[in-house]
């Protein structure tokens, strides 16, 4: 990363440019955030049957039908179904905000 005068590109294109390195460049890509606080299975395994565990797969997956991804089909005893398919118009979801033509959308 380098920090360079803002419209260098445009001053002279086919020039070097000189730039100084930042001073302290971020790792890419970056470590990824969770947006939740997480657990591990072990933790899940010990917490079975005290925790309400939402798996938001197919009926298909979930019943254990069919696996296309996981070694083996089925899902975590106690978990509920609520596949994320269910979960795209609901009060307040971006689909029932965008159905009407009244409302603002930004692109960009």
């Amino acid at each position: 990363m380098a920090a360079c005068p803002p419209g260098w590109m445009r001053a002279a294109p086919w020039r070097p440019v000189r730039c100084r390195p930042s001073a302290a460049a971020e790792p890419y890509p970056p470590a990824a955030q969770p947006a939740l606080a997480t657990i591990t299975a072990d933790e899940l395994q010990r917490g079975l049957g005290a925790v309400t565990l939402v798996d938001a797969r197919s009926p298909e997956r979930y019943r254990g039908d069919v696996e296309p991804l996981d070694p083996v089909a089925g899902h975590i005893p106690g978990a509920l179904n609520r596949p994320f398919t269910s979960n795209l118009v609901y009060a307040g979801s971006w689909s029932e905000w965008c159905r009407d033509p009244v409302r603002p959308v930004a692109r960009g």
